[in-house]
């Protein structure tokens, strides 16, 4: 077991990917709609941290971005305002959608 555990570890990502499908495709039609309701807490946790994880992260990489533009010229300023009334935008504009389920 131990070494079908290491063969796993030490094989590549793209065949990780697809044991992991298989296995799921398998679990999902032989335990059908019982199994499906078991294992919706973990896929709802999941999101949630996926969800958790991706404001920041577009945050931190807009702040970045800013602060590595245009450094020393006059329009700085401008530049920074625009792009982050451009996100703001955006993502309100994203939110809005999904809580009306528009898209």
């Amino acid at each position: 077991m131990k070494a079908l555990f290491r063969g796993y570890l030490n094989s590549s990502l793209i065949l990780r990917i697809s044991i992991a499908l298989v296995l799921g495709i398998a679990v999902g039609l032989i335990g059908g709609q019982p199994v499906a309701d078991w294992l919706a807490p973990f896929g709802e946790l999941l999101l949630r941290l996926l969800k958790f994880l991706i404001v920041p992260i577009v945050l931190f990489t807009l702040m970045v971005g800013i602060n590595q533009a245009n450094i020393g010229s006059m329009g700085t300023g401008r530049s920074q305002t625009d792009a982050v009334l451009h996100c703001i935008f955006c993502t309100g504009d994203y939110c809005w959608v999904s809580r009306c389920n528009l898209a």
